[in-house]
């Protein structure tokens, strides 16, 4: 019997709650609601915050092409260099002994005869390589005689054009981004994250230190190359966390590309702001 009435209190203590939610829920229509996904286990790690190991930087190198040219005139019907000529042609080459290869293309103006000017234009050019390697050029050298360009005279045609063309390989040099702290996104939405981090590298001081905002498992001192980033941002909730670690006077470099599901409301800002300028902090944000 006893075990009956239990029961009985547990079903009417039920159909209360029951009632209540379903009073409750005639009201809600009139209010905005948002079902907001809150999950205190959000983050696989301690505040969704990992310190890792900065690694050594690589530098990064870039190979361009530079092609580079000039001209030189001949007097009508020469195929020898005039003064001029010469000085241009060791003006031009003075700096550029180390070219992997040069095309000159020898021109006539449409005076004279086609087989003429093709002897001409052919003679130019080979004039013109030759007064290059008594300057100093060992490499490749390739020569070729156009003949005539104009129908009619023009001192414009009668010119040798010599052509370089080097593949140009320099260092990239990082964005200047020094700081006592770093904290960047590991998230699944961002973009080139290694090179981030050697980017971090290129700039570190001895005693910077890096946090990865990070939902996914992860140890400290783990290598910052060795994450792989993926999973939702939480940057706010890790950048609050950071804070409470810095000291008056310290640097944080903010990096991430700020795609939360759950933007920052007006009060979380200022609340954020609020805390850096307590601390004393300079905080600066890059958008990645």
């Amino acid at each position: 019997m006893r075990r009956i009435l239990l029961l009985l209190l547990f079903v009417l203590s039920c159909s209360l709650q029951d009632r209540d939610l379903k009073e409750a829920s005639e009201v809600l229509p009139e209010i905005e609601v948002e079902d907001a996904n809150i999950n205190p286990a959000r983050c696989s790690f301690e505040d969704c915050l990992c310190a890792v190991k900065i690694p050594k930087y690589t530098p990064r190198y870039q190979t361009v092409v530079r092609k580079s040219y000039t001209s030189v005139y001949f007097a009508e019907n020469q195929g020898s260099l005039t003064p001029d000529g010469k000085e241009t042609i060791r003006l031009f080459i003075k700096d550029r002994l180390g070219v992997q290869s040069i095309l000159v293309l020898g021109y006539t103006d449409g005076c004279g005869s086609y087989a003429f000017n093709k002897n001409l234009s052919s003679l130019r050019s080979y004039t013109v390589a030759k007064f290059l390697v008594s300057k100093g050029y060992r490499a490749r050298i390739i020569t070729a005689g156009m003949s005539e360009i104009t129908a009619g005279h023009s001192d414009l045609a009668k010119r040798s054009d010599i052509i370089t063309s080097e593949d140009f390989r320099f260092q990239v040099p990082p964005p200047n981004l020094v700081a006592d702290y770093y904290l960047l996104d590991a998230s699944g939405s961002v973009r080139n994250y290694k090179d981030w981090v050697n980017i971090i590298a290129a700039n570190k001081k001895p005693t910077s230190k890096l946090y990865i905002s990070y939902t996914l498992a992860c140890s400290d001192e783990t290598l910052a190359t060795n994450i792989t980033p993926a999973g939702a941002t939480e940057i706010w909730w890790s950048y609050w966390q950071v804070l409470d670690k810095m000291k008056t006077g310290q640097t944080l470099i903010l990096l991430s590309d700020f795609n939360s599901r759950y933007p920052l409301s007006d009060r979380e800002s200022f609340l954020l702001q609020e805390k850096a300028t307590k601390k004393g902090v300079t905080v600066y944000a890059v958008q990645l």
